[in-house]
């Protein structure tokens, strides 16, 4: 059900495409991210680098539904892992205390 591998990003002048896990596609417009810093002020040499930064930022910081989808998943395994090691480990004792107690009575 969940993919263990990640697509690659893909990276053009004006837009860097980062495809998930889930598949799906953000777009991130470079373009326009500079022309909007340097609308409000900002020299040319200054947008650029601000939007290289946010271009990393959402190619490695980004989390879809299936990332959290999948962490939920391999926790819950985790869960009900512990807790069938604990149910176990409870009836073992409790047949080894009921056949102790038989014995004990039995004299």
């Amino acid at each position: 059900m969940y993919a263990d591998y990640v697509y690659p990003a893909v990276f053009t002048l004006t837009h860097i495409d980062v495809y998930c896990t889930s598949m799906a596609v953000t777009t991130f417009d470079t373009y326009k991210a500079v022309a909007l810093l340097q609308k409000h002020g900002l020299p040319k040499d200054a947008a650029e680098g601000i939007t290289e930064l946010l271009k990393h930022v959402t190619e490695d910081s980004m989390v879809t539904k299936a990332d959290l989808d999948l962490a939920l998943h391999k926790q819950t395994v985790s869960l009900i892992k512990w807790q069938t090691g604990v149910l176990i480990g409870h009836a073992v004792a409790t047949a080894a205390l009921t056949v102790a107690l038989i014995q004990l009575l039995a004299r």
